[in-house]
């Protein structure tokens, strides 16, 4: 529902679906049919995108119930990781495998493009804001890429250096990127 917050369990293989205004367990889905579910994105209709170490596409689920809605971008990625929705109702889909970034149309999973070619990265994790821009956390080179959502332009490096293996990257409202680091 309203206001649900979703966790990826990589031990269990489960996505856990809990209430954000008072953190109590709700329910869960996944039933171990994940592996390593390690991706999430979650559409203003409450489907759950998630992307798993079993699979070279993205699995979708019904937020409420938890019933497993399908795969899509199945034959488009070597090792999905990261996932980002925009207002407009793209799906972008980090493929550290491949080293890019691919969008798709969430709701028929129709594949429309790709950014970040030609650049030797792996996007482990990314993120979009209000704006349309979709940051990248590119793991090989230790730095964020920025680049144009709709048009795929390179628009710069936000930063490089900073962080030893960022995790997780997230853009609030007013436009200022967060980074995750688990390992310093």
């Amino acid at each position: 529902g309203q206001g649900d917050l979703f966790v990826a369990d990589a031990a269990s293989g489960e996505v856990f679906r809990l209430s954000a205004l008072t953190g109590a367990y709700e329910g869960q889905f996944g039933d171990g049919f994940l592996l390593n579910p390690n991706g999430l994105a979650v559409d203003a209709n409450g489907v759950v995108y998630v992307t798993t170490a079993n699979g070279p596409g993205v699995e979708r689920f019904n937020g409420l119930t938890g019933n497993y809605m399908g795969e899509i971008a199945t034959g488009f990625t070597q090792s999905p990781s990261g996932l980002a929705l925009d207002s407009s109702g793209n799906l972008y889909v980090s493929d550290w495998g491949a080293g890019g970034v691919l969008r798709f149309n969430a709701q028929t999973g129709g594949y429309e493009g790709s950014l970040a070619g030609g650049f030797a990265m792996k996007p482990l994790r990314i993120s979009i804001d209000s704006n349309g821009v979709l940051d990248a956390y590119d793991q090989q080179n230790n730095q964020v890429l920025k680049f144009n959502a709709t048009s795929g332009a390179f628009m710069g490096v936000l930063g490089q250096g900073f962080a030893s293996t960022g995790f997780g990257i997230a853009s609030s409202p007013a436009g200022v990127e967060y980074l995750a680091d688990y390992g310093g």
